[in-house]
This record gives C-alpha cells, sequence and structure tokens, in this order.
C-alpha cells in the first residue's frame, strides 16, 4: 500500500512538472506573439532559393531555450528535433545549430523588442512599482500643440525602423510631421535616437497616454 502511494505520488509530481513546463512553453510563444504583432514585426523574403524558416518560430525556438538557460546552438538544434515542447513551439522545424546561431546574430534586436514588451506588459497590468508623477501642472500651448507631439504609433513605427527593418516610403508618409522630422534628423546617430525612442516610450507607459509633449514631457 506505501508503495502504491509512493509511486502514485511521484506520476502525480511528474505531471505537475510537465504541465508546469508546457504553461512555461505557452507563456512563451504567447510574449513572441505579442511582441511580433505590437511592433507589427514582417519578415519580407524573396521568392528566390529555397524558403528561409518562419522568422516567429525560429525566435520562439531560441527564446524558449534561453528561457530554460540554453544557450548552446547546438543542445537548441538537437532539442528542436527530439524535444516534444521545443517541437510543438517551433511548429516542428528542424534548423542546424548554424542557423540557430545566425538567427541569433542578425535578429539580436528582436530579442530586445520582447524584453521592452515585457516591462510593458507588467506596467499595464500592475506588477510593477513603477508611477508617472507630473512635476508642475502647468500647460505650455505652444510647445503642446499639435505640431509638437509624437503619437505611441508613430515610436514603435521607428523603433521598427531602426532595430527591426526600414520603414517604406508609403510607411514615412503616414507618420506624423514631428516623426518624419525626427527621422531625418543628421544630429543624432541611429544608436542615440533608439535610446531616445525608448525613453519616450517609457513616458508613454508610465503616463497610461498615447501622445507625448516633446518639449514638455512632465506637462
Amino acid at each position: 500500500m506505501i508503495l502504491n502511494n509512493y509511486i502514485l505520488s511521484d506520476k502525480s509530481r511528474e505531471i505537475e512538472e510537465m504541465e508546469d513546463e508546457f504553461q512555461l512553453m505557452y507563456l512563451a510563444s504567447t510574449i513572441v506573439d505579442g511582441t511580433f504583432n505590437f511592433f507589427k514585426i514582417e519578415r519580407k523574403i524573396s521568392n528566390v532559393g529555397k524558403p528561409p524558416f518562419d522568422l516567429k518560430d525560429m525566435i520562439k525556438l531560441i527564446f524558449y531555450g534561453y528561457i530554460n538557460k540554453i544557450t548552446s546552438t547546438m543542445e537548441l538544434a538537437y532539442n528542436a528535433k527530439y524535444n516534444h515542447l521545443y517541437n510543438l513551439i517551433s511548429h516542428a522545424i528542424e534548423p542546424s545549430d548554424r542557423t540557430i546561431r545566425d538567427y541569433c546574430k542578425y535578429f539580436q534586436s528582436i530579442y530586445q523588442l520582447i524584453m521592452s514588451f515585457i516591462l510593458i506588459v507588467a506596467n499595464r497590468i500592475g506588477l510593477t512599482d513603477f508611477e508617472h508623477i507630473a512635476i508642475d501642472g502647468t500647460i505650455k500651448n505652444a510647445y503642446n500643440s499639435s505640431f509638437n507631439i509624437i503619437k505611441e504609433k508613430d515610436i514603435s513605427l521607428l523603433i521598427k525602423h531602426y532595430m527591426v527593418e526600414e520603414l517604406t516610403k508609403d510607411e514615412i508618409k503616414k507618420i506624423r510631421r514631428t516623426a518624419r522630422k525626427f527621422l531625418d534628423d543628421k544630429s543624432k546617430t541611429d544608436e542615440e535616437k533608439v535610446e531616445i525612442l525608448f525613453y519616450w516610450w517609457q513616458l508613454l507607459d508610465y503616463s497610461g497616454q498615447v501622445s507625448l509633449a516633446l518639449n514638455d514631457h512632465d506637462a
């Protein structure tokens, strides 16, 4: 009887561990899906040659591996073939370790966007202690006119431009004048612009607003 109870207890723990692993895999998949949707990440591919692996599937595979502290591309390639959870999250793709290494290198900016997306979601659902405090309540009409604000969606597109792929001419035409002006500014490097964009994004996230007065953030 004691032995039977021990066996049942062992099986219960095994089932619970499997459920936890599946939930972690599902969470990783959801985070990557959310990041791609939030930042509107798309990959343009040519019709020449062998089609590449789906970008989102590859990112999910690598991201899930990193969550499980697996940074070896050989181990990730092995898991993609023989581990059912890795196989499931990446829709059964079987990339080589060299291919995984290339995706880690060339799409590094996407992993930064994933981290940004996690922080944004954590703040919006109240899992952080961040608060937005206005230093003064003054309104500066000239600074805060419609010509001196930038929208959240424009910031998102600019981040995409500098970290994922350049915007097309049609996409640039659709963003606000302030965003186009920022894009054309030659006095700052791309790295400096990315830092500024994430700072603006953080200000919007703290305040819960969808637009930012560029010359008077507190107002």
